[in-house]
């Protein structure tokens, strides 16, 4: 045989019966489909969103905070103050700078009943410009209540 022939016969036994080329594309389109459905489907819901992106984004300060969010009381039926304390500490271990995490500390202590923490937490969230503003509510409605 020929360089040419053998180069041939090796190329028509890569060939796949017309059935079995429809069945692998209709079952690579069904992974897509399923794929892209489960992705969809947690865009439908922040709690997922959210855990997809820690997944994605382990170190994303903004997911942690957004997420604790939910943990503390956003969504009563995932209300866990323990986790949104936890992925606190994420946030402060993650970027000691973001000032946000203040506010959300303090929402935390309020329900806890941790009235130091909420003060000191309370100023560091007024010293905070996307905070100050929720922060000086909060912090009047605190003292017109323990005065």
């Amino acid at each position: 045989k020929t360089r040419k022939e053998t180069a041939t016969d090796c190329d028509s036994s890569l060939d796949l019966p017309m059935q079995w080329r429809v069945l692998l594309i209709l079952g690579l389109l069904s992974m897509g489909w399923r794929r892209i459905h489960l992705r969809a489907w947690e865009w439908m819901d922040p709690l997922p969103l959210l855990k997809s992106s820690l997944k994605t984004c382990p170190r994303s300060a903004k997911s942690h905070l957004e997420i604790s969010k939910i943990y503390s009381g956003l969504y009563a039926e995932h209300y866990d103050l323990k986790t949104a304390r936890w992925h606190l500490r994420q946030v402060e271990k993650i970027d000691a700078t973001y000032c946000d995490v203040h506010f959300q500390f303090a929402h935390v202590a309020v329900q806890e009943q941790a009235y130091l923490e909420l003060e000191q937490r309370l100023v560091e969230a007024l010293m905070c410009e996307y905070t100050s503003n929720q922060a000086m509510s909060m912090w009047t409605r605190y003292w017109d209540l323990a005065l």
